[in-house]
C-alpha cells in the first residue's frame, strides 16, 4: 500500500495496484480506492482497473462513476466504465448508455461504454449494441458492440442473426469479431453459416484456424447438450 501511494516511480506505484487488486480484500480496496487520486494517469488508471475487483465494497460504482465522468485523463474514464460494468450495479445501464452518448478524441469513451455493456449483462442493452453494429458506424465502435452482442440474451433471435449477417461485412475487423461472437454465444444454429465461411476461397492466412475453433467450440456445446 505504500509503494502504490508514493513510491517515487510510476512503475512500481502499478505493480503494487495490482498486486493490491490480486490480494483483495477491504484494507487492499481502501489502498486501491486512495491511488484514485494519484496525480499520474497510467496509475490512476491501473487504480480504477483494479477496483472491479472488490465486487463487495459499498459505494465503489458511485466512485467509479463519478472519475467516468470527471477525470482528467480519458483513458481512465474509460477504464472506469469497464469497472463499473465488472461490478454489476443496478440499473447501471444508464450511465453507460449516457456514455455512449458522449464524444471524445478516437471515440474512447464510447467505444468503452459499448464494450462495457457485455460485461454488465442488462440484456436491455441489446438494442443500443444492434445499432452500433450496423454497416456505416466506425469500425472500433461496431466491433465493440459485437463483442457484447456476444454475452447477452443468449435467445435472442435477433443478435443471431445480425451477427449470422456480418459474417458477410466488408471489414475483415467485423467478420473476426463476429466469429469470436458466435464460438462465445454457445449457439450451434451458428454452426452451418461458419462452416459455410470456411469454404470460402479468400480468407487471410490463419484465419480459417480461427473459425474451425469456434465451430468446434459450438459442436462440444452441442453435444454436452445433448448428453445432459
Amino acid at each position: 500500500g505504500a509503494a502504490a501511494q508514493s513510491d517515487g516511480f510510476w512503475g512500481v506505484r502499478v505493480q503494487a495496484l495490482t498486486a493490491l487488486g490480486r490480494i483483495g480484500g477491504a484494507d487492499a480496496g481502501k489502498q486501491v480506492l486512495a491511488a484514485t487520486s494519484n496525480a499520474e494517469p497510467w496509475v490512476r488508471e491501473t487504480a480504477v482497473e483494479q477496483l472491479g475487483r472488490f465486487k463487495n465494497e459499498a459505494g465503489l460504482p458511485d466512485r467509479l462513476a463519478d472519475i467516468s465522468k470527471h477525470d482528467d485523463a480519458y483513458r481512465v474514464r474509460a477504464m472506469a466504465l469497464n469497472s463499473y460494468a465488472q461490478l454489476k450495479p443496478r440499473n447501471g445501464l444508464s450511465l453507460l448508455q449516457d456514455a455512449a452518448k458522449t464524444d471524445s478524441p478516437d471515440d474512447v469513451i464510447r467505444r468503452a461504454a459499448l464494450r462495457a455493456m457485455g460485461p454488465l449483462g442488462d440484456d436491455k442493452a441489446v438494442g443500443t449494441l444492434l445499432d452500433w453494429s450496423e454497416e456505416g458506424k466506425p469500425i472500433a465502435l461496431r466491433t465493440a458492440a459485437v463483442a457484447s452482442l456476444a454475452q447477452l440474451d443468449k435467445k435472442n433471435e435477433n443478435i443471431g442473426k445480425r451477427l449470422t449477417a456480418l459474417l458477410d461485412d466488408q471489414a475483415f475487423d467485423i467478420r473476426s469479431a463476429t466469429v469470436n461472437a458466435l464460438g462465445d454465444r454457445d449457439d450451434a444454429s451458428a454452426i452451418p453459416a461458419l462452416e459455410a465461411m470456411l469454404r470460402r476461397t479468400d480468407l487471410p492466412v490463419n484465419f480459417s484456424n480461427v473459425i474451425q475453433r469456434a465451430i468446434d467450440r459450438l459442436k462440444h456445446v452441442n453435444t454436452e447438450a445433448d448428453a445432459g
